[in-house]
């Protein structure tokens, strides 16, 4: 899949494209998706309750969500929904920076090495879920930070492992729009960056959603923590608050 990059001089055109890549995790519970491209502050809150949603988790950098934010008061003040910040990535959002990605399952290994370095940020990102929120998980382009939180979200509710690699490749279809407004987004801020990324015949690894890096990734948190509420203990995440996550995503999940 190759996005082609336009000139110096190109700029976005059309409509807004908004949120892209949504979809329920758990139908009313659980929602993924990119962030919220070109939007003000009324679509947002229009968009927001139009799907029940009262907290937003955003898992990108600080410097990231400057570039394509909520507009909301953060912390949830005058009756907002809540929004919280839970950084996944220790890169701040550039992976391929720091760590060899080329294959599935470099992708897997850099999916597994954000939940050991950033439990802290899981269990933030999973909180408001267990709280009775109905959630919205994402982070740029609702791929990798979101994929991850979404397949723990996934084995808590007792998701099948096929589904959760099914949920995850979906994005592949999504891909297309949501890089145009990735591409957009960055070449206003690191043009020269976005060109040589965006305009690739064969797209890195990053850029794509292949089935075999969710499914080794399961595989590996798996083998390593047994399951989603045993991490989530050890990330520290208190016993009862673990125990009504996995009671409300499982509710969810039946109806």
């Amino acid at each position: 899949m190759a996005v082609t990059a336009p000139g110096d001089a190109e700029e976005a055109t059309g409509p807004a494209p908004g949120v892209l890549n949504m979809r329920p995790v758990v139908e009313g519970v659980a929602y993924r998706s990119s962030a919220p491209f070109g939007w003000d502050a009324a679509r947002v809150l229009r968009f927001l309750a139009e799907h029940g949603i009262d907290a937003v988790v955003d898992l990108r950098s600080p410097t990231e969500s400057a570039l394509v934010p909520w507009l909301l008061d953060h912390g949830g003040r005058g009756g907002l929904p809540e929004l919280v910040s839970a950084p996944l990535d220790p890169t701040e959002g550039r992976p391929s920076g720091t760590r060899p990605l080329e294959t599935p399952s470099d992708l897997a290994d850099l999916y597994l090495w954000w939940t050991r370095e950033r439990p802290d940020a899981v269990v933030r990102a999973v909180t408001p879920i267990a709280d009775g929120r109905t959630t919205l998980l994402h982070c740029a382009a609702g791929k990798d930070r979101t994929g991850v939180l979404s397949a723990v979200v996934h084995l808590a509710a007792g998701t099948p492992r096929e589904e959760i690699v099914r949920d995850y490749a979906h994005t592949a279809v999504e891909l297309p729009s949501v890089l145009l407004a990735l591409r957009d987004v960055y070449l206003r801020s690191h043009p020269e960056a976005a060109r040589r990324a965006f305009a690739a015949a064969n797209p890195p690894v990053i850029l794509t959603a292949p089935a075999a890096a969710m499914e080794t990734f399961l595989e590996r948190f798996l083998r390593r923590h047994g399951s989603a509420e045993a991490y989530l203990r050890a990330a520290g995440m208190a016993g009862a608050s673990v125990e009504r996550l996995a009671e409300r995503l499982r509710a969810g999940a039946r109806q």
